[in-house]
Parts: C-alpha cells; sequence; structure tokens
C-alpha cells in the first residue's frame, strides 16, 4: 500500500508539473544551462565551451517553439526529457557540431523547467516567485553536486519532489506580504542549483552512453535531420549546409519526403538554386510529386521573368522553356515563351536595320576616297556628308552598334575636316579676295553631280549583285549581265 500510495503521489506530482506553465525565467534558465555547460566543459573531454553560444541560443528557445519540438512537454515532460536523451544519444557524434550543441541547449531549458520550484503552486505565487528570481540570478553563485547517471523516471520524480518540497511555505510567505524575502531567498541558491545539476547529470548520461538506449524510430531521425538542415540554412554558411547533409546522410537515408522539404527550406531562405536541386532529387525519386513539379516550373519562370527585366531575351526565353519541359500543363510558361521569342525577332530585325546603315555608311566612306584620290575634293565631301547622315540612323539600343557610329561618325567628321583644309588650299589658285566663295559654289557644284554619279553606281551595283543572286539560285548561266 506505501509503494501504491508513492507512486500514486508521484503521479498526481507529475501531473502537476505537467500543467504548469511557468517555471525559471529566461535569465534564470539561460544562468541554469551556461553553468552545466562550464561544468562539463571541465570534467568531460567535451569542448561544451566551444559551442556555449548555440547552447544559450537553444536556452532561449520560445515556449511555442519549445513545445514544437517537444509535443508531450505539457502534457509529460519527464517523457520528453527521456526521448531527447535517447534521440542525442543515437545521433551523437566523435565532434560536437552547432545544431547538435543547440539541441543541448533545448534540453537544458527542458530539464531546468522540469526541476524548478513553485511549479505545482498556484499560478499567482508561481508567477511572482519566478518575477523575483529573475531580478536576483545573477547575484547568486550556482554550482553543481558530484554527477550522478540518469534513469529519467527515477531521477527526475526525486528531483521534482525536492524542487517543491517547500512550495507550502513559500507561498504562505508571499501571502502574508515576506514575498520573495524570506524562505525563498535563502533557498535560491540551493533550487537554481540542483537545476544546474540535472542540466549537467542528463548531459554526461548522453555523452558516456551510461543511460539505457531507447528505441529511435526512422521518423524521428528524419525529424531531427530536417530541423538540422533548417537550423544550418537559416545559418547561411554553406559549408555548414553540405557538411552537415554529409553527415546526416549517414544518419539515415535520404528520401523523396526529405528532399522535397529541404528544398522548401532553402526556398524560404531565398537560396533558389539549391532549392530546385533538392526538388529535382525529389523527382528522382518519385517522379509524382505534381506539387514538387509546379515549384520547379515556377522557379524557372520566376527566373525567366526576371530576365526579361534586365531584357536578356535568350536566357527568358530557355527558362520559359525549361519551365514547360518541367510541366507542360504550366499556365504561362508557353505563353511567355512565344512572346519572347517575338521580342526576339523584332530585335533582331531592329539591329539588322542599324548593321545595314552602317553598311551603307561604309561603302558611302569608301566612296568619297575614290573620288578623293581623283581630287575631286568636293564630291568627296559631299559623300562624306552623306555617310555621317546614315551614320546618325543607327539608335542607341544595341551597344556594338552604337560604338561602331561613333567610332564611323569620329572618322567622317576628321576626314572632312581634312578635306576642306585641302579645298581651301586648292582655291588658293583663284585670284582676289573672294577665292573661298568660288570654292564653295565648286564644292556645292561638285557635290551634286557627284551625288547623282553615285546613287546611279549603288543602284547599278545593287542590280548586279541581285542578278548574281538570281543566275546562282537557278543555276543558269545564260543569263546576261548587264554592262
Amino acid at each position: 500500500m506505501k509503494i501504491l500510495s508513492k507512486q500514486l503521489a508521484a503521479g498526481v506530482l507529475l501531473a502537476g508539473v505537467a500543467c504548469s506553465a511557468g517555471a525559471w525565467g529566461p535569465k534564470a534558465q539561460v544562468s541554469v544551462v551556461t553553468t552545466a555547460c562550464h561544468l562539463l566543459s571541465r570534467s568531460l573531454n567535451v569542448d561544451l565551451n566551444r559551442y556555449a553560444a548555440e547552447i544559450q541560443q537553444g536556452a532561449l528557445i520560445s515556449a511555442e517553439a519549445l513545445e514544437a519540438l517537444y509535443p508531450s512537454l505539457r502534457t509529460n515532460p519527464v517523457f520528453s526529457v527521456e526521448s531527447e536523451m535517447f534521440l542525442l544519444q543515437r545521433v551523437r557524434e566523435a565532434r560536437l557540431d552547432p545544431y547538435y550543441a543547440w539541441r543541448l541547449g533545448t534540453l537544458g531549458k527542458l530539464v531546468a523547467e522540469t526541476t524548478s520550484p513553485l511549479t505545482t503552486a498556484p499560478a499567482t505565487y508561481r508567477n511572482l516567485y519566478f518575477a523575483d528570481v529573475e531580478g536576483q540570478i545573477e547575484k547568486v553563485a550556482l554550482s553543481s553536486s558530484q554527477r550522478m547517471t540518469v534513469d529519467p523516471e527515477v531521477y527526475f520524480r526525486r528531483r521534482i519532489d525536492e524542487a517543491n518540497y517547500n512550495n507550502d511555505v513559500i507561498v504562505k510567505e508571499y501571502q502574508g506580504g515576506a514575498g520573495f524575502n524570506g524562505l525563498a531567498r535563502n533557498l535560491l541558491e540551493q533550487d537554481a542549483g540542483r537545476s544546474v545539476a540535472s542540466v549537467a547529470d542528463v548531459w554526461q548520461t548522453i555523452f558516456t552512453g551510461a543511460a539505457v538506449s531507447g528505441v529511435i524510430s526512422d521518423n524521428q531521425l528524419q525529424e531531427y535531420v530536417l530541423n538540422g538542415m533548417a537550423f544550418y540554412i537559416r545559418r547561411g554558411n554553406t559549408q555548414e549546409v553540405t557538411a552537415a547533409a554529409e553527415r546526416y546522410r549517414g544518419l539515415i537515408k535520404f528520401n523523396a519526403g526529405m528532399h522535397a522539404a529541404i528544398g522548401d527550406l532553402y526556398s524560404a531562405q531565398d537560396f533558389k538554386e539549391e532549392a530546385v536541386r533538392e526538388y529535382k532529387q525529389a523527382l528522382q525519386l518519385d517522379p509524382d510529386l505534381r506539387d514538387v513539379t509546379q515549384k520547379i516550373s515556377q522557379y524557372l519562370v520566376a527566373k525567366g521573368d526576371e530576365a526579361l527585366q534586365e531584357e536578356r531575351l535568350e536566357d527568358a526565353r530557355d527558362a520559359y522553356a525549361a519551365a514547360m519541359d518541367a510541366n507542360p500543363l504550366h499556365d504561362s510558361a508557353e505563353g511567355d515563351r512565344l512572346t519572347v521569342e517575338r521580342l526576339i525577332r523584332d530585335r533582331d530585325e531592329r539591329r539588322a536595320v542599324n548593321q545595314e546603315a552602317l553598311n551603307r555608311a561604309g561603302e558611302f566612306q569608301a566612296l568619297a576616297e575614290q573620288e578623293a584620290l581623283e581630287q575631286r575634293i568636293s564630291e568627296a565631301i559631299a559623300l562624306l556628308h552623306q555617310a555621317a547622315a546614315t551614320y546618325e540612323e543607327v539608335t542607341d539600343e544595341f551597344p556594338v552598334e552604337r560604338e561602331k557610329r561613333e567610332w564611323g561618325l569620329n572618322q567622317v567628321r576628321n576626314r572632312i575636316g581634312d578635306m576642306k583644309q585641302e579645298l581651301i588650299a586648292n582655291a588658293r589658285q583663284f585670284s582676289g579676295s573672294g577665292y573661298a566663295f568660288d570654292a564653295a559654289n565648286l564644292a556645292k557644284t561638285r557635290a551634286k553631280v557627284v551625288n547623282e554619279e553615285t546613287m546611279q553606281r549603288m543602284v547599278r551595283n545593287a542590280f548586279d549583285a541581285e542578278l548574281a543572286q538570281l543566275r546562282d539560285s537557278l543555276g543558269q548561266k545564260l543569263i546576261p549581265s548587264v554592262q
């Protein structure tokens, strides 16, 4: 009967802990966990201090996130501690890594909450007590007793009983007005030290493997791996992510669902290419994942939209085409591809017009040089002006053609200047002060003549070229060339 009564009392006590909504505050929890970290770094061959920042981050996890990590926390905290101990034993490696240290911190927070005083006291006085502890915890010199191996059910039943032993006295002191200045203050170092010892004992049991290992399911391992990948992806260090993925493949074989989930983690942090890589691996394992197919095609369409915005038309076309290959049922990819194809054709036509203008301008320049060789300077100048006007037809849209236009215009302007100087020098043979007027009229007259001759020559050249092309296409060598 006594044994039954003790078991019943323990069950009631654990139920009271499970229903409690408050425990050590954030400062107290971090102090407890940090002290345990320092203690074990000295007593074990494990450099916990190297990962003190990650351990503290784990201890600062929000209540909502903690419950998400340990779903049975509020109904059975001791079971949550035990399950996490088994899991961390299962995944432990020779060296610590940041995420493992973070999980030690969350487990430390869970243990600290479970072993804090007043967890079974009325909420009003429990909250007052923990608020007072927050203001005093940094003044307390925390220490710990000799380490113990943790059998969770037995160990925590005793720790919880010890932590709540003085609840009635402390509550009465709060009710009587003494508040924290009575027994609560006197016991703070002891009570906080108990939580420190509990955290240290739990961690040491994990590292030494002294506890009886529990059965860890594939679902638990998958959840650990996915949470670990999320942790590293959020940190944004690609080397860490790659190293973690390699380690985790030693724990469990990645299935299609895991690759898809990791892809979502990457996507949430805007690592789009890495996300698509994971999605593609998921499809290799399971081609029927339509939601994954949709995500890939959406990424490719977005990539096409970005390229289109930056006027990289070929890249946009290729991205839209790839989106269609990934998901032939996509509602916009094919239409977007056709639109870009039309834009490419229109752009190429505009470029061809610019290139044709550059060619015509070059022909005018060549004719001008022929006239100059025959000392018909005024005719040459007229042709150069025609070349300049043709260069001006080239738009700013295409950098290469624009650069050729500017280079050609500079050449033409410089050559016009040289020829004008030559024309003026030749005109000095005229007598009187009106030689410049005579030279200008001469240049104008000759320019008119040469324009007509030049245009006739260009038309004739074009006709001969067309006729030659026609002879080649028809294979008729008997068509005479026009002389």
